[in-house]
């Protein structure tokens, strides 16, 4: 490989899209999107970085937020308007080297859940390795004070020694939850 072929783009990524290494030539890619029936879904993507080919250009990621040729191993589609609840989903056979991926969602989970219009938060803990997928809304988020359009959580994470889940946002402090994300256990601050 040529030192100029580092600065060829190879995967082009909008807003929300998230990423996280799998092995050294892997990755899995998420991004909440409509799919061709106009249903919001969760895409998952995992990629053999080796094998992405080269962009011709650099896409308006606004409008098509993931753009990419060639690397594709596997996808899969997970419905974004999933109840609380475990559901056997069958991930294809590469996804499942993943054990868990925490996936942040905005749901509408049936009528009478939404809260003056806006999304319900929920967050997906994805297993492939088991073929499963469990839906937590995040109830204290929902239903709390805030300007949802001001304040927002985007990125969660599992704590390895507890199995707490931490996580922060725009405008907000980090936080944390219990390892089923069904209870808030309180705002995160460094000691000084």
């Amino acid at each position: 490989m040529s030192n100029n072929s580092h600065k060829i783009p190879h995967l082009a990524l909008g807003f929300y899209c998230y990423v996280i290494g799998i092995t050294g030539e892997q990755m899995i890619l998420w991004r909440q999107v409509r799919d061709n029936q106009g249903n919001s879904v969760i895409r998952l993507i995992l990629f053999e970085t080796q094998t992405l080919q080269p962009l011709t250009d650099i896409p308006d990621t606004e409008r098509t937020p993931i753009v990419y040729r060639g690397g594709e191993i596997a996808n899969a589609e997970l419905s974004a308007t999933w109840q609380r609840g475990t559901y056997d989903f069958t991930f294809p056979n590469p996804l499942r080297q993943v054990s868990e991926l925490l996936v942040l969602a905005d749901t509408r989970p049936g009528p009478g859940l939404l809260r003056m219009g806006n999304p319900i938060m929920a967050l997906y803990t994805v297993k492939p390795a088991e073929n499963k997928v469990i839906v937590s809304t995040l109830d204290w988020w929902n239903q709390g004070d805030f300007d949802f359009g001001y304040e927002w959580i985007t990125r969660v994470t599992r704590d390895p020694l507890t199995g707490n889940i931490v996580g922060d946002g725009f405008r907000i402090l980090p936080f944390m939850m219990d390892p089923t994300a069904t209870k808030f256990m309180g705002w995160m601050s460094s000691a000084a």
